[in-house]
């Protein structure tokens, strides 16, 4: 029985070497939470404004009034950075995975200025429901992962010594969080008044400013420092390019004594599905978001409401 149990295990998770499965368990468990936090930006922004005022069930009612105390409630801003900061820093682990950090940072980096143009015409279009994602999460990610980068390869090649590389990534890391935990915008809810032009956008892009109605706001101080303080982890802890829990389930899988205890240490079905969501972190990113709209916007006109914009 347990043989089989064991066969099964193996054929259920092939590739589970080839993961470090709690960076994309931990990524993934950061990108539930947000889409969470934007399903409730749609009932408390979006929906309103897309339909008008949501006087219909008392359920819908009491969905945005929780969707507006949500938003409002200084609790959630400091989640929210807890969160976005731990994304940060598990993909500043992941650069250690990578072959290449400056091309994967200018792939993600011109996605998300696509992402910038398209939902800035959008929110022009539609009179500015607030939609606009100019600095977003992937514009950057990308843009962060380019910088460091540029940083990883003039290092090695004129330096090539891992210790102070580790040294000098979490001293940067540090200086650019610290940095942008004294900037005045980082938690400020007011500082939204801004227009669009170069001097503005520059300072938005570093964190000394927002621009107005933008969402998804994600300058590059203090969550660059997350990435370079990942890498300083990932070189020291993720040396071998591998899970640090992968000798349980070798142990598990490759020996013949049965370790009936460790099955609770297995994947679940449920840590399965959010290390999948962690695997394809940006995609879901991309795509979530409309998704969330069509199905609100499915609700509100199955309720009778109509178009207000």
């Amino acid at each position: 029985m347990i043989k089989a149990l064991t066969n099964k295990i193996a054929r259920t998770y092939p590739q589970i070497k080839k993961r470090v499965f709690e960076v994309d368990f931990l990524r993934g468990l950061c990108i539930l939470l947000m889409i969470i936090d934007h399903f409730f930006y749609d009932w408390y922004v979006l929906m309103p404004q897309i339909f008008g005022a949501i006087t219909g069930p008392a359920w819908l009612e009491a969905l945005h009034d929780f969707a507006t105390f949500w938003w409002e409630w200084d609790v959630r801003e400091v989640t929210r950075f807890i969160v976005v900061a731990l994304f940060f820093f598990l993909s500043g682990i992941s650069t250690s995975f990578s072959r290449s950090n400056i091309k994967r940072g200018s792939v993600y980096f011109t996605i998300g200025i696509f992402i910038s143009c398209v939902t800035f015409d959008i929110d022009q279009m539609t009179n500015g429901i607030q939609i606009a994602m100019i600095v977003n999460t992937i514009f950057t990610f990308g843009l962060a992962t380019l910088l460091f980068g540029i940083f990883e390869y003039l290092f090695k090649k004129f330096v090539k010594n891992k210790l102070a590389f580790t040294i000098t990534c979490a001293s940067i890391g540090v200086a650019i969080i610290i940095a942008g935990y004294m900037s005045p915008t980082l938690f400020d809810k007011t500082a939204t008044l801004q227009e669009l032009n170069f001097s503005n956008l520059m300072l938005s892009i570093l964190g000394y400013g927002k621009l107005h109605n933008q969402a998804d706001y994600m300058p590059l101080f203090p969550y660059l420092g997350f990435i370079f303080l990942g890498a300083a982890f990932a070189s020291i802890f993720y040396k071998e390019k591998k899970s640090l829990f992968q000798p349980l389930f070798d142990k598990f899988n490759h020996r013949k004594k049965d370790y009936v205890d460790n099955i609770v240490w297995l994947p679940s079905k449920v840590g399965k599905g959010v290390s999948f969501v962690g695997r394809y972190a940006f995609l879901t990113y991309i795509i979530h978001q409309g998704a969330l709209i069509i199905i609100c916007a499915i609700i509100m006109l199955s309720l009778g409401y109509s178009l207000n914009i």
